[in-house]
């Protein structure tokens, strides 16, 4: 039961990313370095990589390659898709940068509470 509800909050988390990701912005600053915005790239991707590597790697929890590429392609392919979209936004390689950190740390995460989680599962 806790596997899918798992399953179903890691899909929606995903699916608001992408969303937000593509999502047209009225205004557009592409040179400005806005701190709020980097941390919510770094929390966001740090939250879909634990969700992820949890929903795909078995006991012991160490932490799956494929899922830490699929996630950097992932905000790869979302960065690039801004600035190829009419959707007033520009790809920005600095936010693929916090995104890659997000991964990374979520990964991390993962590898840490592997105990509690595999009490759950």
């Amino acid at each position: 039961m806790i596997k899918k509800i798992l399953f179903v909050l890691t899909i929606i988390i995903s699916l608001v990313i992408i969303i937000g990701s593509l999502t047209p912005l009225k205004t557009i600053s592409p040179l400005t370095f806005n701190f709020s915005d980097k941390l919510l790239h770094v929390g966001a991707y740090t939250v879909l990589s634990v969700m992820w590597n949890i929903l795909l790697t078995k006991p012991p929890f160490k932490f799956s390659y494929l899922t830490v590429i699929s996630l950097i392609s992932l905000g790869w392919i979302l960065e690039l898709l801004q600035g190829w979209l009419p959707i007033n936004r520009t790809t920005d390689y600095v936010d693929l940068g916090y995104n890659i950190m997000g991964v990374l740390l979520g990964t991390l995460v993962s590898i840490k509470i592997k105990k509690f989680v595999s009490r759950l599962l």
